[in-house]
């Protein structure tokens, strides 16, 4: 067993030293490709959150940086009882996009994957993915028309029956359940399209080998269909959380945060002490906003480098 010395040692770091810059030479061609990307990436997108990052700390209302505050936007919003609300409605709403809407794209593109005519199934793979082409405003305007307290057609639909009338957007209790309705029917959209690519993907050979074993379609499906697709569905979780923590827009339409904070979301307490009316003390404050948008930001890292792990953790055992 030899020791290297310490002038053995400098010469080789010299030496790694010189191929990464030999690499980095000969790659130059790469690089300069590369450098719009990154360049734009550094302008619209890193540079906007350490930005944001810095002006947590000042008293900010998007024109002039006032005084600086330290920690103090930060334990106002972790104090805040509407926050608080935000993220119990947060969780409501996380808790359903992880169960039925999760479900409905594998049950479709199973499906579709089982029609045996090439022609019916592209039919139904164009239908189901016509509403995400459709803009998220028209469809929300239309379900804002649906449930309309006077003439809407949820309304006109439980007269016809003889029930009586809901306020279906302006009641604390009803609000959430109709929120998630307006997604009905769960099938659609890009996540059918993943999960039936993942599906197509399967070999014949395996599939070939459960008919000859006698298995059914529904022991074929939890045996060797959905094993198979768990890659797909642990991608879909991560960017469920990571949208629901984030996202507004649907609430922002429908219900403005209402009623009563019933439906209210962090990412719209975000806006609310950006631009809305609920910012504090009656005036848009960007730095309590940029302290919102730090601690989602924690969160949803904190969650994906967990979700990550997991998924990590399965894929080995699978390997194994």
């Amino acid at each position: 067993m030899t020791v290297e010395t310490s002038a053995q040692q400098r010469l080789k770091s010299r030496g790694g030293e010189r191929s990464l810059r030999a690499r980095v030479w000969r790659a130059r061609n790469l690089y300069l490709f590369l450098a719009p990307s990154f360049t734009l990436l550094l302008i619209f997108v890193y540079w906007p959150a350490f930005l944001a990052l810095y002006r947590s700390f000042f008293v900010y209302d998007g024109y002039s940086i006032n005084r600086f505050v330290g920690l103090n936007q930060y334990k106002f919003v972790l104090s805040d009882p509407v926050f608080h609300i935000s993220l119990k409605n947060l969780a409501v709403f996380l808790a359903f996009e992880l169960t039925i809407p999760l479900l409905g794209p594998i049950i479709a593109a199973e499906a579709v994957y089982n029609l045996r005519n090439r022609s019916h199934q592209a039919f139904w793979r164009f239908m189901l993915i016509v509403p995400a082409i459709i803009p998220a405003l028209v469809l929300l305007l239309i379900w804002q028309y649906i449930y309309h307290p006077v003439g809407g057609a949820a309304n006109i639909v439980l007269k016809s029956i003889g029930l009586p009338t809901q306020t279906w957007l302006a009641d604390p209790v009803l609000v959430k359940p109709s929120l998630m309705f307006t997604k009905v029917p769960w099938v659609g959209g890009i996540w059918m399209l993943v999960y039936l690519a993942g599906l197509m993907g399967i070999p014949s050979e395996v599939i070939d080998a459960s008919i000859v074993d006698g298995a059914s379609r529904l022991r074929r499906f939890f045996s060797i269909d959905l094993p198979l697709l768990w890659g797909q569905i642990k991608l879909t979780i991560i960017l469920t959380v990571i949208y629901q923590i984030q996202g507004f827009f649907g609430v922002l339409v429908l219900t403005d945060g209402g009623p009563v904070n019933a439906s209210l979301v962090p990412g719209l307490y975000l806006y609310h002490q950006a631009f809305g009316a609920r910012a504090s003390e009656g005036s848009k404050d960007f730095g309590k906003a940029s302290a919102v948008g730090v601690i989602l930001f924690i969160a949803i890292l904190i969650l994906s480098l967990i979700l990550e792990r997991i998924k990590r953790t399965d894929n080995e055992g699978f390997n194994q």
